[in-house]
């Protein structure tokens, strides 16, 4: 069964000027989807969320809006699907292509590759604040509560 998204969050990738789109624009559309990562030991963001396509970093997720994104990531979990939203060619660089954020419906699962192992994890939101993931190997569960700050 595929699992359903639900909407997040839209953003301007930050710092688009300043790696790769120029080399791929060409290759962008509207509706790919893009991968982001965390970029541990980035001396700028402690919480920094790389947006590639590829191999082709194109930016970052806005500072101030990648804090539990980055945590749950960090965590090992990737509950996201980043797509392409639009691409605007007559805005300033740093405006000219916005993401669409979704994440897993509540108790939705996905398949999650974690260490090689295909596993399934089962996220439920408790509150706003309060996240349980449930991870499955096989027969095997362990859960793992997010208190998000």
């Amino acid at each position: 069964m595929k699992a359903k998204k639900t909407y997040l969050m839209t953003y301007h990738i930050a710092g688009l000027q300043y790696y790769d789109a120029l080399e791929v624009w060409s290759d962008l559309k509207t509706g790919l989807e893009l991968t982001i990562e965390p970029e541990l030991g980035n001396k700028y963001d402690r919480h920094a969320l790389a947006v590639k396509w590829k191999d082709a970093k194109l930016g970052y997720i806005p500072r101030g809006e990648n804090r539990h994104m980055a945590k749950i990531l960090k965590a090992g979990w990737n509950p996201y699907q980043v797509l392409i939203e639009s691409i605007y060619e007559d805005r300033p660089m740093n405006e000219r292509i916005e993401l669409c954020v979704r994440i897993l419906d509540k108790g939705e699962k996905c398949p999650v590759e974690r260490r090689g192992d295909l596993s399934c994890a089962k996220i439920q939101f408790e509150s706003d604040s309060q996240l349980l993931i449930t991870h499955t190997i096989g027969t095997s569960a362990s859960s793992v509560r997010l208190l998000l700050i």
